[in-house]
């Protein structure tokens, strides 16, 4: 049984809504990109202000860990590469929108198909013994 606000609840995927979404997508992570890459800078640089590894025992533990616990640089790579891979993720999930935007656009032709003239020509096409008339030409006799 349907119930009588179905149609009003009911979300229809547009190509269009999936092109915007992907731009949405794109753009918070160019967002993200810009806003991040400054900041990662920012703690970057705090690094040398800790002093030389190869020369003070004090920066080498902030810089390289001791005991099992990793330093500043091994921590920062892992936060570098978390948020590649997030940024990534923005990219990837944006191009995979926009795909399922070009293949939806490709199955909206059927919304555009006059069902009427299909049935017609159906109903044409499977009709028997009527009078429709055959045109013949005459041949020439050389």
């Amino acid at each position: 049984m349907s119930h009588p606000d179905r149609s009003a609840r009911e979300y229809r995927t547009s190509y269009e809504n999936l092109e915007d979404s992907s731009e949405g997508i794109r753009e918070e992570g160019n967002y993200l990109f810009h806003a991040t890459d400054h900041l990662r800078e920012e703690v970057y640089r705090l690094a040398e202000y800790f002093g030389n590894p190869s020369t003070d025992e004090v920066a080498r533990v902030f810089r390289n860990g001791q005991d099992g616990r990793p330093g500043f640089d091994e921590v920062y790579h892992d936060l570098d590469r978390a948020m590649q891979d997030m940024l990534m993720s923005y990219t990837e999930i944006s191009a995979t929108l926009n795909s399922m935007s070009a293949t939806v656009k490709e199955a909206d032709w059927i919304t555009k198909l006059n069902v009427g003239a299909v049935q017609r020509l159906v109903e044409f096409s499977s009709r028997t013994n009527d009078s429709i008339t055959v045109p013949t030409t005459k041949a020439r006799h050389h």
